[in-house]
């Protein structure tokens, strides 16, 4: 089988592992010029890495953590203190903090399919035996499969499903800096507040990342982007985030718009798939756009080794992933919607019992996924 990936970030590089892994032969077009680096640090659930070491890349390339505190969002007085050790023993695979570089490189390094990297991929269409891409250079180039993997701004994707557009959400502020002495090195902080979220996870070195997302009414006000004006914004945070803000260089803050896209009820037209962001855009507060894409990879792949043809095969694709993906998708915008992060903020009155099985679900592996984590990707 003959499989064509447009997209060489996170996503189309997992897609093209799992499609390699079950025999495909795979080329993977990316638009940029080189791999793309940079970004923030990901949190990748025990799910999320147990995903990656499906695809047989280290499933542990960053700072392991090992517990989270969730904190009032004025006073910054501890609500709930989880231990994540007992989750990710049971599981048999971590939760970890990453930076993007690191596990691009991961799959990078696992990776044998070709990457033509300069290959910007305007639209793709089904046809009578396969499917066929169409370049900005005038050049075309069909395969038994397609795979759009090109991310949240995806040129793709419209072409296939146009009615269903991304929608602006929110605005993100994201950095790193010294973590301060007296924080855990292992540690995650999470505040909840009407329609804001922040994070702090740790890095290697000695960092510390931090994240801030608040709805917003135009993706211009992603161009605040600098320290002073981050501090403005989010001065009425407590420590430790008002002291990793304070203490930022102001070169290393990165600001940007949020677009989200719902999930689309079949994730095929003909013998095209979509996986990754340009399936499913989250808004980044919910921690989980990274995994999701390592799952949708593994799920395909999986899909493809057990199913009788390439129809079937996606028809179980999308049995597999629509409904997870949608749930997903849904509780990550809570933390954007002002009534509903409101809700969130209330519920951290509740007692630990009531708050730890709702984490710990979360990270839990599918059915699907645990199933291939106990034998493995098979070969079609």
């Amino acid at each position: 089988m003959r499989a064509l990936v447009i997209g060489g970030g996170l996503a189309g590089l997992a897609a093209g592992l799992g499609l390699e892994t079950v025999g495909a032969e795979v080329t993977i077009c990316e638009a940029a010029p080189s791999a793309r680096r940079g970004g923030g640090a990901l949190s990748l659930f025990p799910r999320g890495t147990a995903a990656l070491a499906c695809l047989g890349v280290d499933p542990a390339p960053g700072v392991p953590v090992t517990s989270a505190e969730l904190v009032h969002s004025r006073s910054g007085r501890v609500m709930h203190r989880l231990d994540l050790n007992g989750p990710a023993r049971r599981i048999g695979h971590p939760y970890s903090v990453a930076s993007r570089d690191q596990v691009l490189d991961g799959l990078l390094d696992r990776i044998g399919a070709r990457v033509e990297y300069g290959r910007r991929c305007l639209s793709v269409r089904p046809t009578g035996s396969g499917a066929e891409a169409e370049f900005d250079d005038g050049q075309r180039a069909g395969a038994d499969l397609v795979v759009v993997a090109d991310g949240a701004n995806s040129a793709v994707r419209p072409v296939l499903w146009p009615d269903e557009q991304s929608r602006f959400l929110s605005v993100a502020w994201q950095a790193m800096t010294d973590r301060p002495p007296t924080y855990p090195p292992q540690q995650v902080t999470l505040l909840f507040h009407p329609g804001t979220f922040a994070g702090l996870f740790p890095a290697s070195d000695g960092r510390l990342g931090w994240f801030v997302e608040q709805r917003a009414d135009s993706p211009s006000e992603a161009k605040a982007g600098s320290r002073a004006a981050v501090l403005g914004r989010f001065g009425w945070l407590p420590d430790p985030f008002r002291e990793c803000l304070a203490t930022t260089a102001d070169e290393a803050v990165e600001s940007f718009p949020i677009y989200v896209r719902r999930p689309p009820r079949r994730w095929n037209r003909g013998l095209v798939a979509v996986l990754g962001d340009a399936a499913h855009t989250v808004s980044p507060a919910g921690g989980q756009g990274a995994s999701e894409a390592f799952i949708d990879a593994v799920a395909l792949a999986d899909s493809i080794g057990h199913a009788g043809s390439l129809d079937a095969a996606l028809e179980r694709y999308t049995r597999i992933r629509a409904w997870r993906a949608q749930a997903v998708w849904r509780w990550s915008l809570t933390s954007m919607s002002p009534m509903l992060s409101r809700l969130s903020a209330m519920s951290l009155r509740l007692p630990t019992s009531f708050i730890r099985p709702g984490m710990e679900r979360g990270m839990q592996p599918g059915r699907p996924l645990r199933r291939v984590m106990d034998q493995g990707l098979r070969r079609g």
